[in-house]
């Protein structure tokens, strides 16, 4: 997935190895970051009841990039999915909810 964090993460890690001559930061900050990333793209498409499977069509050309973008601009599903509860509509021990506003496709 493509993010401008991302691009200011390896920019600032290219001049470091630049001025290390290594490439060293560079590898560790890429496989620091993986995981996160692919969790992250997991839980997205599990919000809108797909597989995580489905991260595997990225590196199609064309096809798989634009078919990612439009899984995770989508709203969610309405209510609960067989991946679990609406995040959105969950509330915490205290009684307050994370009140984002209207999601997974409930008005």
């Amino acid at each position: 997935m493509v993010h401008p964090r991302g691009d200011i993460v390896q920019i600032v890690t290219s001049l470091v190895d630049l001025a290390l001559g290594t490439s060293l930061v560079t590898l560790l900050v890429a496989l620091a970051l993986f995981l996160p990333g692919l969790a992250v793209g997991v839980r997205r498409l599990h919000d809108t009841d797909r597989s995580g499977w489905w991260l595997l069509i990225a590196p199609v050309p064309f096809v798989g990039a634009i078919g990612l973008l439009v899984f995770e601009v989508l709203d969610g599903t309405p209510g609960p999915n067989r991946f679990g509860p609406c995040p959105k509509q969950l509330t915490t021990d205290s009684g307050y909810g994370t009140d984002y506003g209207r999601g997974c496709g409930v008005s």
